[in-house]
């Protein structure tokens, strides 16, 4: 952890977390740009101070405590509800928690990476019996340990902090730490040490946890890590070891990597806590203020940061007994590169000096302790805040050393604009955040150390939606489908378990409730007091917790089927005869007039004819002399226009003799 919140100093604020609470207690408030975009909930008050948190491989939220172990909870993504506690692990006191499969790996104040498992499913985890084993140990610990944990694919990567404050060796490196048999300079002592060994100020990574064996440091790359002179300064093992089963250096050149956390696509980013040092302006700050105290001037001191990691990188600090003797931190070596901080860090600022204000940040800022990080990508973000990190800053109230009369207060939550490092203040008032964690949803939580509570801080904005409504025609008296699609506007995904309800024209004439598919089938009977014609569908969602309102229009065509009746006639030949057919429509049986019937006898058409108001269509028909006696079928058709459909019947026309 940060020298402000390091190993010592986090059980000593435990002592005195209640001053802290009173110090730092104030309300938690969305800053005026997002009001009524986001809100804060508190959510629960936790054992110990939360330094990380994950999800398990049940699906339940693990919480990983500084002293007391990992406690688990049944997690309710829509209502941010936690419930169910169990203490999954009691000791193993630090910071990083991860799952890989159905192992947990924690990193210890030690200097140690544990694994246990859950044989049993009980949710107790490392009990006798069930696998509980230092696979790493000896990692160099001191004013700051190994930080947070993250798993992706079958690798494990860690930052591990510097165990000095400075990144230097000899007096006044030490803040907890004496490698001469004193004290560190916390405790009032000289904290004349060693220096760093070469996993200090590195993000280091497993590559394959398959292959690593459940022993006592099978992933260690020492072969000793007995904590010597030899170890810190020369024992190069972790750059030169390759093997894909060992903890070896990923990167190297932070302080203290204390928050980690991948994007949407993958990529690895990490936040770096500075010491408190003036900024050279080239890039580089030297040893910095005595004892880690603040300096007089906050305007000209160098501000924490955010990496965009690369395997291989230099991140540019310090690292005195490494730099220049190992190929990532070597400017001559062939595969050297230098990755630079995404947000502004004042290193290569040559002036004017313009003080920090947390509220309106231009970096990450002096003494912020920029700890956890997460990206944020919950529906309805504004768009200035999409696919940005969100940090949680841990820091204040600081006061610049005398003559200097400035304090800075972070202790909120900023989100980083990751092409730009344009940096907003989100929300603020909490009691010392540290961790920060995305539910999947709309929440992020926030693990605040001060109160020991969890918070949210949730996107009020409800994702937009798309309803689709599908054009449908049927005739008078039969049952359609209507049916309306809802899709998440912004991926298209469908969103089942909602509510819409249907209209045909103003008449509202149901509801039914979206399936898996998205799709919100009611079954419509079409009523006579419709008529034919173009109706107009309205589907309609009117928003809850989740979305927002919404509605679309589709058609309905309405038309009547018809039928025909033609009555039986006789007739002489050479003898002219009315030929009748009456159209009706159905399911009414009402009358349809000035249609235009056509009549045939035989195949023969003879003539059209209109329906009159009583439907009864008329034409006067001459038999031919020629005809023989015997019965001729009359057919009457009706052509059907968009109101009424085709119909058509049968008659029969009897020939006789003279």
């Amino acid at each position: 952890m940060h020298p402000r919140h390091s190993r010592t100093f986090c059980v000593s604020l435990l002592v005195i977390v209640g001053v802290l609470h009173s110090l730092c207690a104030d309300a938690q408030t969305v800053s005026a740009t997002y009001t009524g975009r986001f809100r804060v909930d508190r959510l629960l008050n936790l054992n110990d101070g939360p330094t990380q948190m994950a999800w398990g491989p049940e699906g339940r939220l693990y919480i990983r405590l500084l002293n007391t172990g990992v406690d688990s909870y049944a997690y309710d993504k829509a209502t941010g509800a936690l419930t169910d506690l169990k203490h999954a692990v009691t000791g193993f006191p630090g910071i990083g928690l991860a799952f890989h499969q159905n192992d947990m790996y924690l990193t210890t104040l030690d200097g140690s990476i544990v694994k246990l498992n859950d044989q049993n499913a009980n949710g107790i985890w490392g009990e006798p019996g069930e696998l509980s084993v230092h696979i790493v140990t000896g990692i160099p610990a001191g004013d700051h340990n190994p930080d947070q944990l993250l798993v992706k694919g079958n690798a494990l990567y860690v930052g591990i902090g510097l165990r000095t404050t400075n990144g230097y060796s000899g007096t006044l490196t030490g803040g907890s730490i004496d490698d001469f048999g004193g004290q560190g300079f916390f405790y009032g002592g000289q904290g004349n040490t060693w220096g760093d060994s070469a996993y200090n100020d590195t993000i280091s990574w497993i590559q394959d946890l398959n292959a690593v064996a459940d022993t006592e440091g099978s992933a260690n790359a020492y072969a000793d890590t007995t904590l010597t002179q030899y170890l810190i300064q020369q024992d190069d093992s972790p750059y030169k070891v390759t093997s894909t089963n060992r903890l070896i250096i990923h990167s190297a050149g932070t302080r203290n990597p204390y928050g980690i956390c991948f994007d949407r696509f993958g990529d690895l980013w990490f936040t770096n806590n500075f010491h408190r040092a003036k900024t050279n302006s080239d890039g580089t700050s030297g040893f910095g203020y005595p004892r880690d105290q603040t300096g007089p001037d906050f305007s000209m001191d160098i501000h924490d940061q955010l990496f965009h990691a690369s395997v291989g990188a230099d991140y540019g600090y310090a690292s005195v007994n490494w730099r220049g003797k190992v190929p990532y931190l070597d400017t001559t070596s062939t595969s050297y590169h230098r990755v630079l901080s995404t947000t502004f860090d004042n290193l290569f600022n040559t002036g004017p000096y313009v003080l920090t204000d947390p509220a309106n940040p231009d970096g990450l800022g002096p003494s912020s302790s920029s700890d956890g990080c997460s990206f944020f990508y919950a529906f309805g973000l504004p768009s200035e805040l999409q696919d940005n990190i969100f940090v949680a800053r841990y820091n204040g109230p600081i006061a610049e050393a005398s003559p200097g009369t400035d304090t800075l207060d972070y202790r909120d939550i900023v989100a980083v604009d990751t092409t730009t490092g344009k940096i907003r203040r989100i929300a603020s008032g909490f009691s010392r955040p540290l961790s920060v964690f995305w539910d999947g949803g709309q929440r992020l939580l926030i693990g605040a150390y001060g109160d020991k509570y969890l918070y949210a801080l949730v996107a009020l904005d409800k994702p937009a939606t798309n309803v689709t409504v599908t054009n449908v025609s049927a005739a008078v008296g039969q049952a359609v489908t209507l049916s309306a699609l809802m899709q998440r506007s912004q991926d298209g995904v469908s969103v089942p378990g909602k509510t819409i309800t249907f209209k045909i024209d103003a008449t509202t004439i149901g509801t039914a409730v979206t399936a898996s598919n998205g799709v919100a089938s009611l079954r419509y009977s079409v009523p006579v007091s419709l008529g034919a014609g173009t109706h107009v569908i309205a589907a309609s969602f009117s928003g809850d917790a989740d979305y927002g309102s919404n509605s679309a229009t589709g058609t309905l065509t309405v038309y009547f089927n018809t039928r025909l009746t033609v009555p039986n006639t006789k007739a002489n030949a050479g003898q002219t005869v009315p030929l009748q057919a009456t159209l009706r429509r159905d399911p009414d049986g009402a009358a349809v007039p000035g249609k235009t019937i056509t009549f045939k006898v035989g195949t023969t058409e003879v003539g059209p004819a209109v329906t009159a108001a009583n439907g009864v269509a008329t034409f006067n028909y001459t038999v031919p002399g020629g005809f023989a006696t015997g019965n001729y079928t009359i057919t009457a058709s009706f052509g059907g226009d968009p109101a009424y459909h085709s119909s058509s019947q049968t008659g029969k026309l009897q020939v006789q003799r003279r």
